[in-house]
């Protein structure tokens, strides 16, 4: 499988986490920010954007969206159509 994504070197720490830049391999897209790439698929149309950020066992899956201040972490998920964008947190396991 061709890979979506990958890790760039740039890297910040977020709530202890060391997070990594990524960018979209199609066409050299800046995205935003996961911890592993177990935060995000590289199945589907999801995508992490801008300063969005994606840690701990939090996942972005199918279509899923996370971008502007975005954050989805601990057992959060975001999957289907789901967006996450200007402040809004996902997280938990409700």
């Amino acid at each position: 499988m061709n890979k979506k994504y990958v890790l760039t070197k740039k890297t910040k720490n977020c709530f202890g986490h060391t997070l990594y830049r990524i960018e979209r391999v199609s066409d050299n897209l800046i995205g935003g920010w996961i911890e592993n790439e177990n935060n995000l698929s590289q199945c589907g149309d999801c995508f992490v954007y801008g300063n969005g950020q994606v840690f701990g066992n939090g996942i972005v899956y199918g279509n899923g969206q996370v971008f502007g201040n975005g954050i989805v972490y601990e057992n959060g998920q975001v999957f289907g159509n789901g967006i996450v964008y200007e402040n809004g947190q996902v997280f938990g396991n409700g």
